[in-house]
């Protein structure tokens, strides 16, 4: 079992979702910046949706990236 920084006895949960490919670029636009940041968005959020019931949050949680 893997357990979270003391004093928290408490296991800890980990869901790795698909690459994202990326191109390698020396300096990218903001645009392309923005357009992987919203692609890891969309990623991680679909990650929450599917998984959140599985470890206790609920159906109805949203997740809020700011």
């Amino acid at each position: 079992n893997n357990f979270g920084f003391l004093p928290h006895n408490r296991p800890i949960d980990t869901v790795v979702g698909a690459p994202i490919a990326v191109e390698q670029m020396d300096s990218p636009t903001n645009e392309e910046v923005e357009r992987v940041h919203k692609l890891y968005c969309d990623a991680l959020t679909e990650l929450f949706d599917r998984y959140k019931t599985k470890y206790g949050v609920s159906e109805e949680a949203k997740l809020i990236i700011e």
